[in-house]
């Protein structure tokens, strides 16, 4: 007990001093609003050597950090730790007095308080611009500026709904005719962030992102009677599946996740009638299955229109034809312009389908048939 009441004295005697020290200071002409603003501020001067930092900030408050910034300092400011009011601009010439010259035990006269020079930033790098003509992240999905509304997964039952503007996060099931779902985002891992009951018509997805939450085991649409236009399609093990009167057109398919024994393929149809696959960009450059694959194994394929795409990736960019059993006719892919990372080429084609004006990206030289 009675060593630390003469501690608490010995700290009290010490503070004492300290005030005496920074009032014969002030006397001798160190401003004390600006020696606080240098030293909260960062600034490269360093505190008197005669008067510990402590000591000041217990008798002059702090200039607010905000202050400083906003170069308000003196307009208004927070009492100090002492109690007393923000420290005035005004100075007036002090007296003819000596300050003290023992250096103070915390802040030795060698000491200067200095700011670390930050390193040097790299130069910045601009991203990769969209190719032009082609769609990409300023021209798909939901346009800038537009304020959504969060829901839950949601299931359409009334034929001419109208969903805009929404933050789906859940999975869409749309079992009525004529819906039209515009300026949204729907993210989902379940076997399709968008589907369409069998038998419905008339659907249509425009400046919509489909996103599949990075599921290999995720489609980002099917299958049949929709039109997906201006969609940024992401995050799914393969892009929209395509099946009777379906149309995919002015969309960036890309980012397909790879993993679990997946075969991804940007767009795919295994069966189906009246189908149009126009002025898409679609990216497959992880050694994946295709960009398109229009194959008829599930069932017959015809009157399919592949045309106006920028093509990338796959073991082969597209393949196209019809296994024993089905037949695939009167399916044109016409007028499309092709990357060249595809693991084997550009694509694998059966006789019967019709392959015209189809160029590389980078020379337009004409693309052969594989």
């Amino acid at each position: 007990m009675a060593e630390g009441y003469r501690t608490a004295r010995r700290r009290h005697a010490e503070r004492r001093a300290r005030r005496t020290r920074v009032r014969t200071a002030v006397l001798a002409g160190v401003t004390a609003g600006a020696t606080v603003a240098a030293w909260s501020g960062g600034g490269p001067s360093a505190p008197p050597p005669d008067i510990a930092l402590s000591a000041v900030r217990a008798t002059v408050p702090a200039t607010p950090a905000r202050a400083v910034r906003d170069g308000t300092a003196g307009d208004a400011g927070t009492a100090g730790d002492a109690g007393t009011a923000p420290a005035t601009t005004t100075t007036t010439k002090p007296p003819e007095t000596r300050a003290p010259t023992r250096p103070s035990a915390r802040v030795p006269a060698t000491t200067k308080a200095t700011t670390a020079a930050p390193p040097p930033r790299p130069a910045a790098t601009a991203p990769k611009a969209d190719p032009a003509g082609f769609p990409g992240a300023a021209s798909t999905g939901v346009p800038a500026g537009v304020k959504l509304t969060v829901t839950g997964q949601l299931t359409v039952t009334t034929p001419g709904a109208v969903i805009d503007a929404k933050d789906i996060r859940g999975c869409l099931d749309i079992r009525a005719d004529r819906v039209t779902v515009k300026r949204s985002r729907i993210r989902c891992a379940g076997d399709y962030v968008v589907r369409t009951a069998d038998g419905v018509t008339g659907v249509v997805l425009s400046d919509v992102e489909i996103d599949g939450t990075g599921s290999p085991a995720t489609t980002a649409i099917g299958v049949a009677g929709y039109t997906l236009r201006r969609a940024d399609v992401h995050g799914v093990g393969d892009g929209p599946r395509m099946g009777d009167n379906t149309v995919v057109e002015d969309s960036w398919i890309h980012g397909l996740v790879e993993g679990g024994g997946s075969h991804n393929d940007g767009i795919q149809s295994t069966g189906g009638h009246h189908l149009v696959i126009r002025g898409n960009r679609i990216e497959n450059p992880e050694r994946q299955t295709s960009c398109i694959l229009i194959g008829a194994d599930l069932g017959d394929i015809s009157d399919v229109l592949v045309t106006g795409n920028l093509l990338n990736g796959g073991n082969y960019t597209v393949y196209a034809g019809a296994d024993p059993g089905h037949t695939a006719s009167n399916i044109r892919v016409t007028g499309n312009r092709f990357g060249r990372d595809a693991v084997y080429g550009p694509a694998s084609v059966k006789p019967g389908i019709v392959w015209e004006d189809n160029v590389w990206h980078d020379n337009g030289k004409p693309v052969p048939r594989g």
